[in-house]
Order: C-alpha cells, then structure tokens, then sequence
C-alpha cells in the first residue's frame, strides 16, 4: 500500500487526495494518517542511509543511543559509548559535540566506582574548558576575518582612528589565539589571512606578507580539489600579489606572477580565475614600474579575455581600472574616456568605494587634458559630492 502511495504522489505535480483516494479504492481508510506514516518512513529511512556519509548524523545517533542507555539504567554501556565519541570528537576537530559529550560524561560521573570520581571529574572540567575556549577562539576567528575584510573595503586607506583602534585590539587577540589554540585547516586559514588583512589595513606590509604566506603555505600542504578550494587558492595568491605590490616587492610579485602562470587546475573556473588574477597582477607591476610597452602588448587580449569571460566582477573592473590609467600615461584620452564612461554607467558598485572615487578623478583628468572646460565646473561639483558621500578625507 505505502509503495502504491509513493509512486501516485511521485507522477503528481501536486497532491490531489481524490485522485488518491480513487486510485486507491478500499486500500485506504484514512489517507491522512496513511500519507503521514510514509512520510514518517521515508524520513527514517533517509536518516538511516546519511548517518553511514555524515559525521554529524553519526554523532547525534551516538548521543540518541547514549540517552537511551542511560535511561535503561546500562550506564556502563553508555559511558563506553561517551569514551568513544570524545575520541572521535578529538580525532576529527569537532569541539561543538566535544562539549556535549563532555555534559553527558559529567552527568555520568556519579555512576563510577567512589575513588575513580575525583580524578574524573577534574579531567572533565578540564576538557569542558578547553573545548568551550576552542570554541570562542575559533568564533573569534570567523567574526575576525569577516571585519577584516570589511575594513579592507570601506576604510582603506585608513583615516578612521576609532577603526585604528579596534583593528589593533583584534590583531592582538588575534595573535594571542594563534599562541595558545592549534585549530585544524579552516580555522588557521581564516585567522592567518585575517590578521594578514589588519596589518595591510595599518600599512604594516612586511607583516602582512609573512602572515599571508603562511595561508598560502597551508593551502598547499591540502588536497585542493577533494576540498574544492582551487579558486579559494587562487584568491590568496592575489591577495599576496597585492601585498608584494603595495610593498614595492617587484621581484617577488613578478616570481608570482611567473607561478601562477604554470599553474593548471582541474576546475575551469579556477583556470579562468586564475587567468584573469594574472591579468590583473601583471598590469599592476607593469604600471607601477612604467614598462607600459609590455602593457601595449597584452592590452587587446586582456580586453578580449574580459569581455568574454564572466570573471569575478571585483578583479574584472580592477585590470579596466589599471587599463585606464594606462590609457592615461600614454595619451590615449579617447581611450581613456572610452573606458571611463563604461566604468561611471556600469551598474556594479566595487567592495572598495575608494575605487568608484579613483575612476572619478581619472574622468575629471582626461577631461582637463581634452579641454573639455565647459564640463570640468559640473564634473569638480560632482566628484566633490560623491567623495563626500564616503567621508573620504582626501584633499579637493
């Protein structure tokens, strides 16, 4: 009857209980409480076949059967069964069931022999500690990082002296945790590139630098397609080419760039991000270091590569931005203006307004340099309005 059922609701867009219930003549008598107990079923059994894939179903199943044995009175049972789901706890870095375990191992703890209480008990209180400061620290991590990153976009370069100093308090606690906890790959990934990010921020490069390659360093010691993390690598190598350029570490930014170039992925996406990260780093060091022949060479493919790949918007517009400035430099103010006008009528809004405000002075620049003078007393007012609108302190 239940497999009957099943097949009906399965050929039906939607559910449609006469048809059911004439389908199914005299072998249902409440259709209501029939659907629900297959319901019921298939829960269970989808329960049943994850619990064999995910880890966290199997914890949950082991803290079920625990309370189930508890309740039975078969408490030394249940206290191996606690014992072996610390293990698992430890061996697989998760600290969130650890404590739970831990809150069942305490509760157990009137069940053993009179002697073995008090050596137990300081273990457990211990451990119950040790795991909830994991578990804070790796918090602070996550909301670390997570700031970093937004003060990387909307207060660089740093003028807010409130954001000076709550940034340096979190660089602190940053660098405490990273002393006193060892955390599995997620977790030290995101506090090294958090605190690479704050000393960035500060313009504390030879810092960043170091921090940021020890994140690239446990990138490489994974296996970065089982974990899908391809494209997660390629976003660290740019953020350390950023931090070469800043730096003015030509050759080190230049030996990336040979790196990144030889590197293949199996994820096309990852090749295409890769690609265009590339793109982005080589017109950086080549404006930089005025090699704008080299940049004359590669311009058009760019250009093409651009359009016809859909890029992450963020480093799309950061190669335009550098192609513009190139546009500059060499005089190619029609260009120039070209490229201006695309980014000003675009409609996608960059992480860091700052790069909205760049675009503007370099419009308001090949407008001088064109002596379109009757545009340049409305451009000044509105590239003055628009600064203003993000408390960006520079001199007008």
């Amino acid at each position: 009857m239940y497999d009957y059922l099943f097949d009906l609701l399965e050929g039906m867009e939607s559910p449609d209980d006469d048809l059911i219930l004439k389908a199914m003549k005299n072998r249902c008598k409440n259709l209501q409480s029939t659907r629900a107990y297959l319901y019921q079923q298939l829960l269970k059994s989808l329960r049943n076949y994850n619990s064999k894939k995910n880890m966290h179903f199997n914890f949950r199943e082991q803290l079920d059967t625990i309370e189930i044995l508890q309740s039975k009175g078969l408490h030394k049972e249940a206290w191996l069964l606690i014992e072996k789901g610390l293990l698992l706890c430890k061996e697989t870095f998760t600290p969130t069931y650890e404590l739970i375990f831990l809150h069942y191992q305490k509760n157990a703890i009137q069940y053993l022999e009179e002697n073995k209480k008090p050596i137990v008990r300081k273990q457990n209180n211990t451990q119950i500690i040790a795991a909830a400061n994991f578990i804070t620290g790796r918090q602070h991590i996550i909301e670390g990082y997570a700031l970093s990153i937004q003060w990387l976009n909307n207060h660089f370069p740093l003028y807010d002296e409130q954001v000076k100093i709550t940034s340096l308090e979190l660089l602190s606690q940053l660098q405490e945790i990273a002393a006193q906890h060892e955390f599995d790959f997620g977790e030290k990934n995101l506090l090294y590139a958090g605190m690479a990010n704050i000393c960035r921020l500060h313009g504390r490069l030879d810092e960043a630098v170091q921090y940021q390659l020890v994140t690239i360093g446990l990138m490489e010691q994974i296996d970065l397609v089982q974990l899908n993390r391809e494209s997660s690598y390629v976003g660290a190598l740019l953020n350390l080419g950023s931090m070469y350029f800043e730096n003015k570490q030509y050759d080190a930014l230049e030996n990336l760039i040979g790196k990144m170039t030889a590197l293949k992925f199996q994820s096309a996406s990852a090749n295409m991000i890769n690609t265009a990260v590339t793109y982005v780093l080589k017109i950086h060091l080549h404006s930089d270091t005025e090699q704008f022949e080299t940049i004359r060479q590669y311009a058009s493919e760019g250009e093409t590569f651009f359009n016809e790949n859909n890029s992450i918007p963020n480093i799309t517009f950061d190669f335009h931005i550098r192609l513009l400035a190139f546009y500059i430099h060499t005089k190619q103010f029609d260009k120039a203006l070209s490229k201006a006008n695309f980014m000003l009528n675009s409609s996608y809004t960059h992480s860091q307004p700052s790069f909205h405000i760049h675009v503007r002075l370099m419009n308001l620049i090949i407008h001088y340099k064109m002596q379109h003078h009757k545009l340049l007393p409305l451009l000044f007012r509105n590239t003055y309005r628009f600064m203003s609108t993000y408390r960006h302190t520079y001199k007008t």
